[in-house]
């Protein structure tokens, strides 16, 4: 069976009061068109477009949706030599000796450290001793 090339195309409407085709609220919306892939003759495909009009909480509901089809890697303590390939990246600190010193801070590899936002700095020295730290913040049975 083909498969066709399709593209998603969107315009956003330069009035405040237009309609959202999903919730019906009033708002700037997004005009969307969506490929729908027919078939005509059981030997070639066909696509129509149609226009769906959707406002700024509607679309990020659907990307919400959307993204459980994108396979995310799995949030594992991130090696020393991973830290290092990730100059200037933000990473998820959890304090082991402090407990419930966690946050976000960027990656220095030229300093050897992570720099939170209170500008303190967690040592690669002390990496897997003081803390671990993760590419995005761990659900809950995961930090544990």
């Amino acid at each position: 069976m083909d498969k066709l090339d399709v593209t998603f195309q969107g315009t956003v409407s330069e009035y405040e009061n237009c309609m959202c085709s999903c919730c019906h609220d009033s708002a700037k919306v997004l005009k969307l068109q969506i490929p729908e892939t027919l078939y005509f003759d059981g030997k070639s495909l066909s696509t129509k477009y149609h226009g769906v009009w959707v406002c700024k909480s509607c679309a990020q509901k659907m990307i919400g949706e959307l993204e459980k089809l994108i396979p995310q890697p799995e949030n594992k303590p991130l090696t020393l030599e991973q830290l290092r390939g990730m100059d200037g990246m933000p990473v998820y600190c959890i304090g082991i000796v402090n407990k419930g010193l966690d946050g976000y801070g960027l990656v220095n590899v030229k300093d050897a450290e992570i720099i939170d936002s209170h500008c303190d700095c967690w040592t690669f020295k002390k990496y897997g001793k003081n803390y671990i730290a993760y590419r995005a913040k761990p659900e809950q049975e995961e930090s544990k």
